[in-house]
């Protein structure tokens, strides 16, 4: 390889990382025009957002994750649990309500049919009543 071939590669290697460059450049003005954020790389904060950032994924990755909540976020927990079981109680408020309407209607067809018994129970007497007349006359 002769020190002319060097500089070539040198020359192409400088290239290479420029085209590079240039094309993440060009994501990124991209990925900014359409409104995403650039989610790779280190950010810029303060100076702490690494360690925060591997405690957060470390909180995350526990297998307890409502004592996580618990802990970083007692008073949404507490409204959360609160609206759990407020949740549970109109559930079985609604069941109860529905189970009522269900006894309800078939309370209402059960007089209905009573009502319907009593009109026959009313009409049978009745023939019972004409027809021993009837028989009593003939005697």
């Amino acid at each position: 390889m002769s020190i002319l071939d060097w500089f070539d590669q040198d020359k192409l290697d400088a290239k290479e990382r420029k085209r590079k460059e240039e094309e993440e450049e060009l994501e990124e003005f991209l990925r900014q025009k359409r409104g995403l954020k650039k989610t790779y790389g280190p950010k810029k904060s303060s100076g702490n957002g690494g360690a925060t950032q591997i405690a957060l994924l470390n909180m995350l990755s526990t297998s307890d994750l409502d004592q996580v909540l618990a802990d970083c976020a007692p008073a949404l927990t507490e409204k959360i649990y609160k609206m759990a079981a407020q949740a549970d109680y109109l559930q079985d408020q609604y069941q109860e309500l529905k189970d009522y309407d269900e006894l309800k209607g078939r309370y209402a067809e059960l007089q209905q049919h009573y009502a319907e018994l009593q009109d026959e129970y009313k009409k049978l007497v009745e023939t019972l009543a004409a027809s021993a007349g009837k028989q009593n006359g003939r005697q």
